[in-house]
């Protein structure tokens, strides 16, 4: 687990990149590609994994995962 200090210190460096809004504890997407870019290769891993996830247990599902949403979380 990830403390709050990691957290922030990261969303804020990733903030400043213009890569990431953060703001109380809610994380918007800016410029994915950049992001992905920035990323290390573990992103790319958990991604496949999710939407292989997804594939097999709503196969419908899987395809509206990879829209063009704006990209929200929020982190606790």
């Amino acid at each position: 687990m990830l403390s709050v200090t990691t957290v922030t210190s990261v969303a804020a460096g990733l903030q400043e990149r213009r890569l990431i809004e953060y703001r109380g504890g809610h994380v918007r997407i800016l410029d994915r590609e950049k992001l992905e870019a920035a990323v290390c290769d573990c992103y790319q891993i958990t991604k496949q994994l999710h939407a292989n996830l997804y594939k097999k247990l709503v196969p419908d599902c899987a395809n509206s995962l990879h829209g063009d949403a704006v990209d929200t979380l929020s982190v606790s």
